[in-house]
């Protein structure tokens, strides 16, 4: 039987190295809008690029902080997305947005700043609730190489 052979890209991690970035952030959560069309050009509305911005800033200061290199192999996020609102309730009128396009924002912002690409997430939690106020909280670790995903699955 022939050897499967794999993009280049795809590589087993034999030894992760358990680095772990934390950092929050009190804004509110915005999710990533689509690409606007104006005068003959594509463009990504003024919000977004701002909110991206601000998410930049803070996971800067955080591999500061933490004098972590760049993360170059696979990763776990996690993100907790509250919205100011009273305890008990759910985040799910239409301003507060979907839980996928708060994530897009959020991972696209450490592109080049936290990792290489975020084509290194491989697991990815998103949670969002209502609370006292508005706040983004971010964890990444590495994903360790042996860690089976039906865990996740078996732990629910």
């Amino acid at each position: 039987m022939a050897q499967r052979r794999y993009p280049p890209s795809r590589h087993p991690v034999p030894f992760p190295s358990n680095r772990v970035l934390e950092f929050a952030i009190a804004t509110r959560p915005i999710p990533k809008a689509r690409p606007r069309l104006g005068r003959g050009r594509t463009y990504t509305p003024q919000r977004t690029l701002d909110y991206e911005s601000l998410i930049q800033l803070a996971a800067q200061a955080a591999m500061a902080r933490s004098q972590l290199p760049l993360f170059d192999e696979p990763v776990r996020v996690v993100l907790s997305l509250q919205f100011a609102g009273r305890d008990g309730t759910l985040p799910t009128a239409p301003g507060d947005g979907d839980a996928d396009n708060l994530a897009k924002s959020i991972l696209d912002a450490m592109n080049s700043v936290v990792w290489t690409d975020d084509r290194l997430v491989v697991s990815l939690s998103v949670s969002k609730s209502c609370g006292d106020a508005d706040q983004v909280r971010v964890r990444v670790e590495t994903f360790a190489a042996n860690a089976d995903i039906n865990e996740l699955f078996d732990a629910a």
